[in-house]
């Protein structure tokens, strides 16, 4: 067997590493992201979405029927492309050195199915401000004080302890729209890593101090309230963030909106460098985006004050 013949026999190798990899279960942390999104197909390069001004709710009918309508402002969710790119070199197939290229390969897979968690990890760090992932249907950033003339604020400065906790809870259930109660049901705990010592102290701890004397112990009304669940990749500057989010089972409403296109990965081979550079190409590639959902689900603070 040449070395052309050689490279292509370890060029379909790695193709087949890589389609057995994306179709693999996804990582822990993925589908933990994926708690947090409304997974939507999108075709069209660019799509409007908008939500209702109030909700439909039923009534009785008397007279004609009272629709409802979308709200009037509402935001783009853009497609944007994505690939990953490892090169296979001839030397490394002439030298039998192709025995460690096997876990990058596979690597390279799992940062593709990882994607959607760093993208949220991203969103959530710009979940304040709305600069680089815009603003939710409402004209405000997923988590902003200043919605709260229409539905209730879902931000906060505080710093994570049991009496803010219970000031979260509070405002998340009061979230309204159009007048109307949205049951917020507040039952995941999001965090920065650096809190985790702080999560477990109010969460894992079934007895706490009654906060007069140190000798006695009150049950924690906290104990095992809400599931943990901690950003891992949430950079430095967000080390004090924290909030709650309402992830009940059969809720298809979330705060996050992850679009796709249909049909569009990819995994792609490239020999047009195998004359001239000695290498074959590999990618994988596809069409996805991130945006804010619905804001009501999720209560975030930035642990200033």
């Amino acid at each position: 067997m040449n070395n052309r013949d050689q490279m292509r026999a370890a060029s379909r190798a790695w193709q087949l590493i890589l389609l057995k990899t994306i179709q693999s279960d996804p990582p822990a942390p993925v589908m933990m992201a994926k708690q947090l999104m409304m997974e939507v197909d999108q075709q069209d390069f660019k799509v409007t979405r908008n939500w209702f001004e109030a909700l439909p709710t039923m009534r009785k009918w008397l007279g004609s029927r009272k629709s409802t309508t979308l709200a009037a402002k509402g935001f783009d969710t853009i497609l944007k492309p994505y690939e990953g790119t490892l090169d296979l070199l001839e030397d490394d197939v002439i030298f039998d050195r192709l025995g460690g290229t096997e876990l990058a390969v596979r690597q390279m897979g799992v940062e593709f199915l990882l994607h959607p968690w760093r993208e949220m990890i991203s969103m959530m760090e710009d979940a304040r401000a709305g600069s680089v992932y815009g603003n939710a249907y409402d004209g405000y950033p997923l988590i902003s004080a200043s919605r709260s003339a229409t539905t209730g604020s879902n931000s906060g400065t505080a710093g994570l302890t049991a009496a803010a906790l219970a000031d979260a809870e509070k405002a998340m259930r009061n979230q309204t729209l159009g007048g109307d109660p949205l049951f917020v049901q507040p039952t995941h705990l999001w965090y920065h890593p650096d809190l985790q010592a702080t999560v477990e102290a109010i969460l894992d701890r079934n007895v706490v101090s009654d906060g007069l004397t140190s000798s006695v112990g009150v049950t924690n009304t906290n104990y095992q309230k809400y599931v943990k669940l901690p950003l891992q990749g949430l950079g430095s500057s967000y080390a004090a963030y924290w909030g709650l989010v309402d992830l009940t089972p059969g809720n298809v409403m979330k705060p996050l909106l992850w679009c796709e296109k249909r049909g569009s990965r990819r995994i792609r081979t490239d020999e047009s460098e195998l004359f001239d550079n000695r290498k074959i190409r590999h990618g994988i590639d596809y069409w996805s985006t991130i945006a804010p959902g619905l804001p009501w689900f999720i209560w975030g603070s930035d642990g200033t004050t």
